[in-house]
């Protein structure tokens, strides 16, 4: 997203422009805007799209109103993509991105004022000092954002990863990754109550999330293992009691160990797919919520997983939900190994 012109996706594929693989190596852009929104169309989904916070205002409201003109499936907007991250092509400080968030905010409600623009916070190293060679900011940026956007934002886009870190114990590696979503919460909780200080009232959406370790190793490892399709479902029922209001799964195809599908050539599914279908029944039901009396996980420090939360993670998670037809239904997790 941080190098993407979008003005080279469209039209005969003979005809289109390149953009940069995840090696930032220049490919031709064979899934562009138009494909886009086929997708969505045969889905019958709803779609976000993330601009590009280095090029102009003008073209981002350009790129708005050539989705709108082959009717509005796009309701999200996502200013930048991980902007906080020194090695992002979109790499800028919190007070420059504020100011380009406002204008790119106001340009598209200008287009579309129905649109909803989302703004960038930094959820998953709170409180993680080591991690400022990477992340320069990750003390001030949610406080700067806040300041300087505050309730203006349509919603706030956090990523979501971890365990950032391995053992040299398997069994205590696997238990930090099932760890990793009772993280998560704790991260909510502390974002949702930093919000509530300031009396911002917006909706947090994750954006991005999966499996990630310190190892490249390790992340196919896990990526291919049925531990990747618990630990997705338990992040996307802790998500659901936090009340964020959308979560998008990183990401559908390629992309090394993370797609959803190996390849295009190699259409293997990762383990997370038996999660999303076995979902499915699922889709529209009203969370009920639920209460969980459980011992706690005992845990060796493991990147984001630290002895802090030793005593905070329940070794089981569970999710009340209301179905159309009058039923219910309830989802558990077994976090232990």
């Amino acid at each position: 997203a941080s190098t993407y012109d979008w003005k080279n996706g469209i039209g005969p594929l003979a005809q289109r422009g390149q953009g940069y693989d995840f090696n930032n190596k220049r490919q031709p852009i064979r899934f562009g805007t138009d494909e886009f929104i086929t997708l969505l169309n045969d889905l019958d989904a709803r779609g976000m799209i993330t601009v590009n916070p280095k090029l102009a205002a003008s073209h981002a409201a350009d790129w708005l109103r050539y989705v709108n003109g082959r009717g509005s499936r796009v309701p999200y907007w996502e200013v930048g993509n991980e902007t906080y991250l020194r090695q992002d092509p979109s790499f800028m400080t919190a007070v420059e991105y504020a100011a380009v968030f406002t204008s790119m905010s106001s340009v598209l409600h200008e287009v579309d004022p129905k649109v909803r623009v989302g703004a960038l916070l930094e959820a998953n190293f709170i409180n993680f000092p080591w991690v400022k060679p990477l992340i320069p900011q990750v003390d001030e940026w949610n406080q700067t954002v806040f300041e300087k956007v505050g309730n203006a934002a349509d919603f706030y886009s956090i990523h979501l990863y971890g365990p950032f870190g391995t053992s040299r114990s398997e069994d205590d590696t696997r238990q930090a990754v099932l760890a990793v979503p009772g993280v998560f919460a704790i991260k909510l909780a502390t974002l949702k109550d930093a919000m509530a200080q300031r009396s911002i009232a917006v909706p947090l959406q994750v954006t991005e999330f999966n499996i990630l370790t310190d190892s490249i190793k390790d992340n196919w490892k896990y990526s291919l293992d049925p531990i990747q399709g618990t630990f997705i479902m338990d992040s996307l029922l802790v998500f659901a009691q936090a009340g964020v209001e959308a979560a998008y799964y990183w990401t559908s195809i390629g992309s090394y160990n993370f797609g959803l599908l190996e390849s295009a050539e190699k259409r293997t599914l990762r383990p997370a797919a038996a999660t999303f279908k076995n979902l499915a029944p699922y889709r529209g039901a009203a969370v009920l919520g639920a209460e969980v009396a459980c011992p706690m996980l005992q845990l060796e420090k493991i990147g984001i997983v630290t002895h802090l939360e030793q005593k905070r993670i329940p070794a089981l998670n569970a999710l009340c939900l209301s179905l159309a037809d009058g039923s219910m239904a309830v989802l558990a997790v077994n976090r232990s190994t």
